[in-house]
């Protein structure tokens, strides 16, 4: 995630420097509410804030970033079996939303 923040700084022309840095959520709202700061997150995170804090959406293009799936070829589980499947269809389902 930190790559996408980065990229998309360097796009807006600005220097991110981060005087503390959250390894989970929670640290990240203590950091945020007790120094008085901004965190860049997910939109997620919005539902899981604490009544102090508020989020804005930033402009421009929603940022992206590439997810993966691992998993042993040897496990034969039908409920792996049915997770790659659907894994599949929603990727075909967004790339037939972003085709022209």
């Amino acid at each position: 995630m930190r790559a996408v923040i980065e990229d998309y700084a360097k796009k807006a022309g600005i220097t991110l420097t981060a005087s503390y840095e959250g390894e989970n959520l929670p640290a990240i709202m203590s950091l945020v509410t007790s120094t008085g700061g901004v965190a860049l997150c997910p939109s997620y995170v919005k539902d899981q804030l604490t009544a102090r804090l508020v989020t804005r959406p930033l402009q421009g293009a929603g940022l992206t970033i590439d997810l993966v799936m691992g998993y042993n070829r040897s496990n034969t589980s039908p409920w792996l079996k049915r997770f790659l499947f659907r894994a599949d269809e929603l990727v075909r389902n967004v790339q037939k939303q972003i085709s022209p």
